[in-house]
């Protein structure tokens, strides 16, 4: 019983990991990437971007296959997925490498956001 009060703090820390991660490390990023001013948007809204197109497929796939299997997977492919997004900055990958990672972790963990 307290491996599942475990998962579910994890599953919310991860949650929120994800949102706030870039607030920190933003002037960081933007120097990295060499944004302008304009453009620092695109590195804190790519997440919620994948979030949002996510909530149309995660209820159907819940439905069809369980909770369970889908929290799971959705757990193990946002942290897979952050440890790619610091791949993509440590070894210089291009702005729409990390940006499309950001985009799919938050896809990844907009199973957390659907009622």
């Amino acid at each position: 019983k307290d491996i599942g009060v475990w998962v579910v703090l994890l599953a919310v820390f991860l949650h929120l990991l994800g949102f706030t991660v870039t607030g920190p490390i933003l002037p960081a990023l933007t120097e990295h990437f060499n944004l302008p001013h304009a453009k620092v948007g695109y590195l804190t809204s790519s997440y919620p971007l994948g979030m949002f197109f996510a909530l149309f497929v995660w209820p159907k796939l819940s439905d069809a296959i369980g909770r369970k299997p889908v929290i799971v997977f959705s757990l193990l492919g946002v942290g897979i997925g952050f440890v790619l997004q610091g791949i993509a900055v440590a070894r210089g990958w291009p702005l729409w490498t990390f940006l499309a990672l950001r985009v799919a972790s938050g896809a990844l963990a907009g199973d957390r956001s659907s009622p």
